[in-house]
């Protein structure tokens, strides 16, 4: 039947002491209070237009501004949200819980897309739109089979999903101890050095700036000022390409840099990039081979060796050391956003063995992470394979493709 003949489109105009409600993909439709408890985010109420909003009764659907991607929410709580959304009531036909299901299912949102041409992210479907497509009706009861079955399943695969995150939390928090341990793990034969921030260290260790064992230069400003006709426009390295567990490039962006420091920004195999600023400063990766014309902007700080003394492996897991201890977040001097200077990064007093020993350091590390990464692709693969089986079974029970009815008591 057409959705039109299913729902209604719900005008009834609000009341001042209606409660504002948040609609949500991932919490339903839940009051602005519980939203920003839940989230620990701040929503701002447009009191200047809260006496002309829609009122949301129990039961109703709410069409939100994800509605492109399966923002249609059924709510059982009573409010009011903004003119901006579509609501629906529902007629006599529906049963809420199982239509709940249907609206969310892939197969819905695909037909969803291709009725509502150039529908965007921040844009609500109309009634209209909403009523052309048709949509299957069992009979109540077999809408309540249904609605019941997908509750107990999905809440089966839900569980498996929740159980497998948190083996990943806790694989990646192992991850950081490992590399946050490094010095402490070895420090058999220990000397005192309590003017440093890594304590005690092996005997045998020395204690330079990281400035004496590597240089660190700052990247280019990405709006810096034309230097003349000789500008080459390169694709940059930027603080956001250096993710937690990856270098993500992005080619589409360039930045001007002089023909003659070209080489100056050039990033060659075992440099070490690191964010400078920003919610990420600290992250740090070591590139495994060069990245050839390509420059990096001046929120990130490049870091390399100045002789075959130290390997650039076992700096990046200091930098890594200093920025899980908290020892970077403790010692940032600005008074806005968290910086990691070149001068301060320059200054760092690292904890240094002989090269020999910094290789063994970095290949053990190599070989104990990439265990427990594989322990990580295997969980997360798990994960997505769940996920698209819940998708799956919500679109093969809302269509009819599986009779659920059979082994029902």
């Amino acid at each position: 039947m057409p959705a039109k003949a299913l729902f209604s489109d719900r005008r009834e105009a609000s009341a001042t002491e209606d409660e504002h409600l948040t609609p949500s993909q991932k919490y339903g439709v839940v009051t602005q209070a519980e939203y920003m408890e839940i989230t620990g985010t701040r929503v701002v109420l447009n009191l200047a237009g809260a006496d002309t909003m829609k009122r949301v009764r129990p039961g109703d659907f709410v069409i939100h501004l994800r509605s492109f991607q399966g923002g249609i929410e059924r709510s059982a709580v009573a409010g009011k949200v903004s003119l901006a959304y579509t609501v629906l009531t529902p007629r006599a036909l529906v049963h809420g819980p199982f239509f709940r299901w249907l609206l969310k299912s892939d197969r819905y949102v695909q037909a969803l897309r291709v009725t509502v041409n150039q529908l965007r992210d921040g844009q609500s479907i109309r009634y209209q739109d909403f009523g052309k497509i048709h949509l299957p009706v069992p009979s109540l009861p077999e809408q309540r089979a249904i609605a019941d079955y997908l509750d107990r399943e999905t809440a089966k695969i839900d569980a498996l999903i929740e159980k497998q995150t948190k083996l990943i939390d806790r694989l990646r928090e192992r991850r950081s101890q490992l590399r946050g341990n490094l010095v402490m793990a070895r420090s058999h034969t220990a000397r005192e050095t309590t003017n440093y921030w890594f304590g005690s260290i092996p005997e045998h260790w020395s204690t330079p700036r990281l400035s004496h064992k590597a240089s660190v230069v700052l990247g280019r400003m990405i709006n810096a000022a034309a230097a003349g006709d000789d500008d080459v426009q390169l694709p940059y390295l930027a603080a956001g390409s250096i993710q937690p567990d990856a270098l993500v490039l992005d080619d589409s962006k360039t930045l001007a840099v002089p023909a003659r420091e070209v080489s100056k920004y050039e990033l060659r195999a075992a440099d070490v990039v690191v964010v400078e600023g920003g919610a990420g400063y600290g992250r740090s990766h070591v590139l495994p081979e060069g990245i050839p014309g390509w420059a990096f902007q001046n929120h990130v700080a490049r870091v390399r060796a100045r002789k075959d003394d130290v390997d650039t492996r076992y700096i990046r897991a200091v930098l890594e050391m200093c920025r899980l201890s908290g020892f970077f977040e403790a010692n940032n001097r600005t008074a806005t956003l968290p910086s990691l200077s070149r001068e301060v990064l320059g200054a760092l007093r690292i904890p240094c063995p002989p090269v020999d020993e910094q290789r063994e350091i970095a290949d053990h590390l190599d070989r104990e992470t990439a265990k427990i990464d594989a322990l990580i692709a295997k969980a997360e693969r798990f994960t997505e394979l769940a996920r698209e089986r819940r998708s799956a079974l919500v679109t093969a029970a809302v269509t009819g493709q599986i009779d659920v009815t059979k082994g029902a008591a």
